[in-house]
């Protein structure tokens, strides 16, 4: 493993498009060689939700939130969000962020382990009450 591989400057990471959000892989097996987790940005713009609600059938997910406000999904709970939560995504349970506040709702989404933790599972049919 070199430096070069892990330490990741946000500036040479691709945007990828997702509905209501836009992400940032930092750290993934593949670019760092390491083999227990994945890191990435995650900026969902006001009103958006990050749809459709999803979980992680192979791992779990933890988000910090940087900045904005707005709220979270875990199964069946709703919760208020902003600078300085932390949220556990357990592995198997349906989740999604939805940003109420006026500005971007910034975090960083931390899995485990990876690569298997940020395969995906949908749920269109889920939606905040």
């Amino acid at each position: 493993m070199t430096l070069e591989r892990v330490l990741v400057d946000k500036e040479f990471k691709p945007v990828i498009h997702l509905e209501g959000r836009d992400v940032r892989w930092f750290m993934t097996p593949e670019i760092t060689g390491g083999n227990y987790s994945s890191v990435c940005t995650v900026e969902v713009e006001p009103g958006k939700k990050c749809l459709p609600a999803h979980a992680h059938p192979y791992g779990e997910e933890t988000v910090y939130i940087v900045e904005g406000t707005g709220k979270v999904l875990i199964g069946d709970e709703v919760g208020e969000i902003g600078p300085g939560s932390i949220m556990l995504f357990p592995q198997g349970v349906p989740h999604m962020l939805f940003n109420t506040g006026t500005g971007v709702l910034k975090g960083i989404c931390f899995y485990a382990p990876a690569p298997e933790a940020i395969s995906y599972e949908y749920f269109t049919d889920i939606d905040f009450p």
